[in-house]
């Protein structure tokens, strides 16, 4: 990323384990850089605790009085998107801007392998995310659409002529055994988050609940058909006119990593097969047209040039 000067890596189980002697050489490590200010994007309290011994002037959320640590605070509002909540917190520094497209930057080897990978995939291309879900913090399978279901939008996507392409990390390998079909293509832990995106840049339509390789996906110009149950897509859905969410809820069951009464319509087996596959037929049926459209367009051209 040309923006950031220096990361600073550490390994997770430094919090998960909550190893105080660990915590304090980062600190240390991190408050020797002096750092004029510190943005803390997590709203918890346990992040400005920690942030506190970074030095620098610290700004970050207010979420009903856990913003305690900081300097200056703004407040934290539910229902905000992501993107947009973290974008408020550079009016604190004078800064302000309605630009949320998110960028992944990708090098020409990246766009190489993408090419390389789907030279044998026949065109209309539909990409599948099964997995995701976990981070080292949190693991809520409640969030994924099962993989049987994915199995059987697979299969009546072949059917119906399109090419099935499955994404992930290694990690959803096991989820994918149950999802790849024999004509579909499976990626899964053999691309980079960039070449993901590259890949889903070649592709009509990406299909996924909520996990990080759907905002992968909202790097790339490709439609997104994004399936939500418990969580809420006004924070966390991509964002983007071409973009479809599948949400039979009105309201979110999940706080804070934490599920709440959840019903019927959190359940994400409530979404079917065949409401996602008319989506992705629609998608892909506007990106066929686009696409004749821009060859026709440039046939029109050539030819006035003659």
């Amino acid at each position: 990323n040309p923006h950031v000067n220096e990361a600073i890596r550490f390994n997770d189980e430094i919090v998960q384990t909550r190893s105080v002697p660990r915590l304090l050489g980062l600190a240390v490590k991190i408050r020797r850089r002096k750092y004029d200010v510190i943005l803390v994007l997590d709203p918890g309290w346990q992040a400005g605790l920690l942030a506190t011994f970074f030095g620098g002037f610290r700004i970050g959320f207010d979420r009903a009085g856990e913003g305690k640590f900081h300097y200056r605070t703004i407040p934290f509002h539910a229902t905000r998107h992501d993107s947009k909540q973290y974008l408020t917190l550079g009016k604190l520094l004078g800064y302000e801007t309605g630009d949320t497209t998110l960028e992944l930057f990708r090098t020409a080897d990246d766009e190489y392998r993408a090419e390389e990978l789907l030279k044998n995939v026949s065109i209309p291309r539909v990409v599948l995310c099964p997995g995701g879900a976990k981070n080292p913090y949190q693991d809520m399978p409640s969030r994924r659409w099962p993989a049987h279901q994915y199995r059987e939008l697979a299969n009546k996507l072949e059917a119906a002529g399109f090419s099935a392409v499955i994404l992930g990390s290694q990690t959803d390998a096991d989820v994918a055994c149950e999802v790849v079909t024999p004509r579909s293509l499976n990626l899964v832990g053999r691309t980079t988050l960039a070449q993901a995106a590259a890949v889903m840049e070649r592709c009509q339509a990406v299909v996924t609940h909520d996990q990080g390789l759907m905002h992968v996906a909202a790097t790339s110009r490709t439609p997104i058909a994004a399936l939500f149950g418990p969580t809420d897509p006004r924070r966390k859905g991509p964002l983007g006119k071409k973009h479809h969410i599948i949400w039979h809820a009105s309201e979110p069951c999940e706080h804070n990593g934490k599920l709440f009464q959840c019903g019927p319509a959190h359940d994400m087996r409530a979404i079917s097969i065949n409401e996602v596959f008319e989506i992705v037929s629609d998608i892909v049926s506007s990106s066929v047209r686009n696409i004749l459209s821009a060859v026709a367009s440039t046939s029109s051209t050539v030819i006035a040039r003659t």
